[in-house]
């Protein structure tokens, strides 16, 4: 392959019965410049809210790395290579407790032997958040007469107040749904 520029690669496969398929062509850019990196894939998101106590770190850099390690709060080690590419690692975690996680993974690169990070936070929330108030509040501006909790004035507006809390991962959203009985 030819650095910088825009290379064709051409692929057909056979059965045992000795029948190709039609060609494809693959086209793959090579920029061997690329600054080197890893990423973590999963678990997504920083920070990670996950509400098990099991997960499975994938970690993906773009150029081949001897190893790659991981640490996990106090936890630390190395990361398996499955796909034997030099490119992909990951590692299962279960029986974690629930809290607040620092999670980093460093790469040790074929190329000048340079080194790679990536860190992020993963937030395990077993508990879910606590409702402390829901009214149904008509507010002045639409045309009631002040607060009543058993009937609004509108058929196309309800208001909602809700108080809730959650210690761990925090309020991601509100929702209220209206149904008849």
């Amino acid at each position: 392959l030819v650095d910088y520029q825009v290379n064709s690669v051409y692929v057909m496969c056979k059965d045992k019965a000795d029948r190709f398929t039609s060609t494809r062509k693959l086209e793959i850019e090579v920029n061997t410049n690329q600054t080197a990196q890893v990423e973590i894939v999963e678990p997504a998101g920083n920070p990670a809210y996950l509400n098990q106590t099991f997960f499975t770190l994938k970690a993906r850099t773009n150029k081949n790395a001897r190893y790659c390690n991981y640490q996990l709060g106090d936890e630390q080690g190395l990361l398996a290579n499955p796909l034997n590419d030099q490119r992909n690692f990951e590692k299962s975690f279960t029986a974690l407790d629930s809290g607040s996680y620092s999670l980093t993974v460093t790469c040790r690169l074929y190329l000048n032997n340079q080194l790679v990070e990536a860190s992020q936070r993963v937030i395990i929330d077993l508990t879910p958040p606590e409702i402390f108030n829901v009214s149904d509040s008509v507010h002045p501006n639409d045309q009631g007469t002040g607060n009543n909790s058993e009937y609004t004035w509108l058929t196309d507006r309800l208001r909602v107040e809700i108080t809730a809390e959650d210690n761990e991962s925090g309020i991601d959203e509100y929702e209220a749904e209206v149904w008849e009985e």
